[in-house]
């Protein structure tokens, strides 16, 4: 139980310093990856969280905050996921790694994102308030009442809607696995299916972003490539830049030829 009470406060100051320092900074890029290595090594097992962050960085995919868009925290699913897939393995220790994973995405990491979401929404609410205060001091011209509100919104916020869930989600981490155990095998089975089929769901909605009909030929002969010769993904992702990079080129140089302005726009 100590254990689990320090990796819980590890988490939560590593969740709460990447809330303020990342997502915030960066105007929310928060690679699940990054929670699932980072879990992954204070639960002792990094291929674990890497695992668990990669599947969920596939289903986070084609989705972005545009507009103030919510999306699911999946920074925060793959903190708890791979927590929770680490103690699973430990109280089961004949249970396969896979199986772990995916029924740890599917009863813990996909509802914890979406928890996340929901959290996301309250934050914004109060930011709003928050907003209205600071706007108030700047029409007052206090400077150093601006910079307070400002940091103090900043500090009670996006740290908390993430270090509180993993905190606590952590601490309770051994009895979430026990109501998990008790779950009969042929509903494990299926979240094991569901956890399997959770990345599918990303290239599902990355795919609604690309013209098929006009790309098609490439999406067909990545398929090829990847099912009938095993080329591995990073060969294909290098022969894939040759190509725009050939097709680049070769717009550019007809583009020359041809004497269009750049004002023109030749389309590739």
């Amino acid at each position: 139980m100590q254990n689990l009470v320090m990796a819980a406060i590890i988490l939560a100051v590593f969740a709460y310093l990447d809330q303020i320092f990342v997502s915030t900074m960066m105007i929310g890029i928060n690679p699940p990856i990054l929670g699932g290595i980072v879990a992954g090594l204070v639960f002792g097992d990094v291929g674990l969280g890497l695992y668990i962050g990669t599947i969920l960085t596939l289903m986070s995919l084609g989705l972005y905050t545009y507009g103030g868009t919510k999306v699911p925290n999946y920074f925060l699913g793959s903190i708890l996921g791979t927590a929770v897939a680490a103690l699973m393995l430990r109280q089961n220790p004949g249970m396969a790694q896979g199986e772990a994973i995916n029924v740890a995405i599917a009863t813990i990491a996909v509802p914890a994102s979406m928890l996340g979401m929901a959290l996301s929404s309250i934050v914004t609410m109060v930011c709003t308030t928050m907003v209205q205060w600071m706007d108030a001091k700047a029409g007052k011209g206090d400077a150093k009442g601006f910079d307070f509100v400002f940091y103090l919104t900043l500090l009670l916020t996006n740290g908390p809607q993430v270090a509180i869930p993993v905190f606590l989600g952590v601490i309770m981490g051994d009895k979430i696995v026990s109501m998990i155990n008790i779950f009969p095998e042929s509903l494990m089975g299926i979240f094991g299916i569901a956890g399997g089929l959770m990345p599918l769901l990303g290239f599902g909605l990355l795919l609604t972003m690309i013209d098929i009909k006009r790309y098609w030929p490439y999406l067909l002969g990545g398929y090829f490539l990847i099912s009938y010769t095993g080329t591995s993904v990073i060969g294909l992702s290098i022969a894939a830049s040759a190509i725009v990079g050939v097709s680049y080129m070769a717009a550019k140089d007809k583009k020359q030829e041809t004497g269009l302005q750049g004002g023109e726009k030749y389309e590739i």
